[in-house]
């Protein structure tokens, strides 16, 4: 691997055998004579260090740059260039895809540090999804409707069963329930997210509170906030009264329209037919 993005480097030391020759004091031993006392000749063996060569094999260690992908990154076979592929350890599971080192990327319908758990879709505080029965699948949901009814295009709502198509379905008990665990929940995240609003501010203050005064000036307005808060969620419950009842109204009124429609077909389909059987009867001279 060669110096890139995402890549480490480190000195490591590289053994390396060779052959090389050398000299060494090989010893020989050799004969000798020499006068010795009393005019005699005395003889012996002597060692002596001859030069002779011979072949070794040494170990010369060599420092070196070695790279290699730094940790959370892996290269891909095609470049041997950069580390461009991040590594999850676990894997992600369901089809998550690995964005960044042990960062896992979920699909629809899946959630979890390695997209292990599977997303309850039917969970209503969350979001509805059918009109009627909701099944939880892997990774997805399924609706189905109560008995009389029948499923849309959509998959999602429900018509009496022979009604018009295109005709919004009468609101239902569990829509008005549904709205109502809604609107709560909207109401609770508002006032947790007001009530650390108003601890940051109240640790601001306490910075700048020097006398008995400063601090009942803080708490009044603390409390006209809390006030201001109260009315708003009194007025956003108003409002999605209104909607409910505007629903109703447009409901009615899409009803009336379909009955008359409905007599006026009759009555045309009526004066057709008589005007059929009349030309029928009719005698041409």
């Amino acid at each position: 691997m060669y110096p890139g993005r995402r890549v480490c480097s480190r000195r490591e030391s590289t053994p390396r055998h060779e052959k090389v020759r050398e000299t060494y004091c090989r010893p020989r031993l050799l004969p000798y004579s020499q006068r010795c006392a009393g005019d005699q000749v005395c003889r012996g063996v002597r060692m002596v260090c001859e030069t002779a060569y011979r072949d070794v094999l040494r170990t010369r260690v060599t420092p070196r740059t070695a790279y290699s992908c730094c940790p959370g990154w892996s290269a891909r076979r095609t470049s041997p260039f950069g580390c461009d592929s991040p590594v999850c350890h676990p894997p992600c599971e369901n089809g998550g895809v690995c964005e960044r080192p042990d960062v896992c990327v979920c699909r629809a319908g899946f959630t979890g540090p390695r997209c292990q758990a599977d997303v309850d879709e039917c969970d209503e505080a969350a979001e509805r999804r059918c009109d009627h029965v909701c099944s939880n699948t892997p990774g997805s949901f399924r609706c189905q409707c109560r008995p009389g009814f029948v499923l849309q295009p959509d998959g999602r709502s429900c018509q009496p069963a022979g009604k018009p198509p295109g005709i919004a379905p009468d609101p239902t008990d569990g829509d008005f329930e549904f709205l109502a665990k809604k609107l709560a929940k909207l109401e609770q995240i508002l006032l947790v997210r007001q009530r650390h609003e108003l601890e940051e501010e109240a640790e601001d203050s306490e910075v700048e509170l020097t006398s008995g005064a400063a601090a009942a000036n803080a708490v009044a307005k603390l409390s006209a906030r809390i006030d201001s808060l109260q009315t708003e969620i009194q007025q956003m419950r108003q409002a999605d009264h209104q909607r409910c009842a505007h629903v109703q109204e447009q409901l009615s009124r899409l009803e009336d329209v379909c009955s008359r429609i409905a007599i006026v077909e009759r009555k045309v389909h009526h004066i057709a037919g008589a005007c059929s059987t009349r030309n029928a009867n009719k005698v041409w001279p």
